[in-house]
């Protein structure tokens, strides 16, 4: 058995012993096999790239039993794409695997991170999204992009002084704002997370157009779903109710909404989402017009970004990101100032992800 940090072999053999669950990984299917049948255990499975070669479980129904975030339930993308595929997306594509997730929010389609006991990049996927091809390989651009270093945002949160003061960060909140209208003791991340819906968009740009080129798929299918679930108000996005939440807040959140549309959905659910907001008036205009200055500020660019160096990425490609960072947190904190400092290095990975963290420095204007 070997194996090294950020790599996992073809072969796992897992089994429980007690509340335990052991696992080594081979590279040689025979010494695989010849582990496999000497464990003796309750339940024991053996797999190659993630697909189930042999198993055993006399005391019950393995999927109950098994430990979720496994390295022997991780599929190899060669599952999923073809080699010539597999070539264009390079070592990253071999170093990668997949990962089904059924207990995923009905909103979600996948996500990426990296296993806590291989550091191997995964490619998550909720087995009921509608294009788990496209989905997977959105979550592996999302680590490429670390890997060029990406950096994570640290954004101001809201919060309350003793006084009753809210404040966002350092700053007091003026009453006009419509931040002012967050409830800081529900729901004190609000920006941030705000902020980091807006980072995955831009970052987005830059690899949607190169997936729909080398790949054929575009974000359109899982991003239509959550859209037309949105319309047809199946769905509780934060502060997208128009009885329930207040109007300065949900005029923000919906313009977001609509700018994911014009940058991701297709033509008729962009064209369901106007009429919906048409339909509201003057309202309704105001959330189209900010949405459309939002997705005006962030660009798609079609780079090549498995091709690229991490030492030309901070030039070609985080600084052009962050530009259209700054540019739609003006938009949408106009009674502030947005300064982003530099790339700072972490002393340890983000969530086993980013090395670098970008401050976001909000100041009120004078």
């Amino acid at each position: 058995m070997s194996g090294s940090c950020g790599s996992i072999l073809p072969f796992q053999v897992c089994w429980r012993q007690g509340d335990e669950t052991k696992y080594q990984q081979f590279e040689s299917k025979e010494e695989a096999l010849a582990c496999f049948e000497a464990v003796e255990a309750c339940a024991k499975r053996l797999t190659e790239e993630g697909m189930e070669v042999c198993k055993e479980c006399p005391g019950g129904r393995w999927q109950d039993d098994w430990v979720p975030d496994h390295p022997s339930s991780y599929i190899s993308l060669r599952a999923y794409l073809t080699e010539e595929e597999m070539e264009i997306l390079g070592n990253l594509a071999i170093r990668a695997r997949v990962k089904f997730d059924k207990d995923m929010g009905v909103g979600a389609h996948g996500r990426s991170f990296r296993c806590s006991k291989t550091l191997v990049p995964l490619c998550v996927v909720n087995p009921n999204t509608p294009d788990k091809r496209y989905v997977i390989l959105h979550e592996l651009m999302h680590h490429q992009l670390d890997e060029l270093g990406c950096p994570c945002l640290s954004c101001p949160v809201l919060h309350t002084t003793h006084d009753g003061v809210k404040m966002l960060g350092d700053v007091k909140l003026p009453y006009d704002c419509w931040l002012y209208n967050i409830d800081n003791n529900v729901d004190p991340a609000f920006l941030p997370n705000t902020v980091q819906i807006v980072w995955e968009l831009i970052q987005h740009s830059r690899f949607n157009p190169f997936l729909q080129r080398c790949f054929s798929c575009t974000a359109q299918t899982a991003r239509d779903k959550s859209l037309k679930e949105l319309l047809r108000g199946e769905t509780l996005l934060s502060y997208c109710n128009s009885k329930t939440d207040p109007h300065p807040v949900r005029r923000v959140m919906m313009a977001i909404q609509y700018a994911t549309a014009r940058l991701e959905g297709s033509t008729p659910v962009l064209a369901w989402f106007r009429k919906v907001l048409k339909e509201e008036g003057a309202r309704g205009d105001d959330v189209i017009a900010l949405g459309e200055a939002i997705s005006g500020e962030i660009h798609l660019v079609d780079m090549d970004v498995c091709r690229m160096e991490e030492e030309d990425a901070a030039e070609a490609l985080t600084v052009g990101m962050l530009l259209d960072l700054k540019r739609v947190l003006s938009i949408l904190l106009p009674d502030f100032a947005v300064e982003l400092s530099g790339l700072q290095t972490l002393p340890s990975c983000h969530e086993n992800r980013s090395r670098y963290v970008v401050n976001i420095n909000i100041m009120l204007r004078r």
